[in-house]
C-alpha cells in the first residue's frame, strides 16, 4: 500500500524556464573569477529584468566530475511568463552584453541552451515539509526526452508517465518535478544573440 506521504501532488502551469548547462576547463580558466561573474554580475543583471522571477546556478558533484577533469555547471532561470524571453528588455542586454559575459560566457564548452514552458510540476507531500524546513533543494538531476518517442501515447499520458517513473526512483527523497516543453523558435532567437558568440551549442 502506497504511504498517502509520498502519494504525488501534480500542479499546473505556473512559470517558464530558461535553462543553460556546459563544462568548463579548468586548466584554461580561473573558475574564481568565471564564479564572480556568474553570481556577482550576471545573476542579478538578468533578475532586474521584467518577468525573471528566480536564479540559481549548480555544478555537478565532483564524484561525477565531467570528461577530462571538466567541470559542469547549469544555471536555471523561471520567468512569469515564456514571451518574456523574447522582450525587448531581454534582446536588448543580450545585443549588448558586457565585457565580462563577452569573455565568460564561450567558455561554457558544448553548452545546452533551452527555454521553455513548465507542462507539469509534481511533488509529494512528505518531501515538500522537508523541503520547506531547509529551502530550496540542494541536487538538480535533469533528463532530456527527445519528441517523437511516445510510443504511440497521447502527451498527456505520456507525461503522466514519466512522473510515475520518476517518483518510483524514492519519492521521498525528491522534493518537486518540473517537465519542460521547450519553445525552439524562443530559444534559438536567443541563442543567436551577440551574447552568445563563440559559444558552441550541442
Amino acid at each position: 500500500m502506497t504511504n498517502p506521504a509520498s502519494e504525488p501532488t501534480t500542479h499546473p502551469l505556473t512559470s517558464s524556464l530558461l535553462v543553460l548547462y556546459g563544462a568548463v576547463d579548468a586548466s584554461t580558466i580561473n573558475q574564481n573569477d568565471l564564479n564572480d561573474w556568474w553570481t556577482n554580475e550576471h545573476l542579478p543583471e538578468r533578475l532586474r529584468l521584467p518577468g525573471f522571477e528566480h536564479a540559481r546556478r549548480y555544478r555537478r558533484l565532483s564524484s561525477l566530475s565531467g570528461p577530462d577533469g571538466q567541470t559542469e555547471y547549469l544555471a536555471l532561470y523561471s520567468v512569469t511568463h515564456l514571451s518574456q524571453l523574447a522582450s525587448n528588455e531581454y534582446a536588448k542586454k543580450l545585443e549588448n552584453p558586457t565585457p565580462r559575459t563577452m569573455e565568460f560566457m564561450p567558455c561554457l564548452a558544448g553548452m545546452t541552451r533551452v527555454a521553455g514552458n513548465v507542462v507539469m510540476r509534481a511533488s509529494t507531500s512528505q518531501s515538500l515539509q522537508v523541503q520547506r524546513a531547509a529551502g530550496t533543494g540542494y541536487y538538480l538531476g535533469v533528463l532530456e526526452f527527445a519528441t517523437g518517442r511516445s510510443g504511440g501515447m497521447g502527451e498527456e499520458a505520456f507525461t503522466e508517465a514519466i512522473l510515475h517513473e520518476i517518483l518510483q526512483l524514492n519519492a521521498a527523497d525528491i522534493a518537486e518535478i518540473l517537465l519542460v516543453q521547450e519553445d525552439v523558435k524562443i530559444t534559438q532567437a536567443g541563442s543567436k544573440s551577440k551574447s552568445y558568440k563563440d559559444v558552441q551549442f550541442s
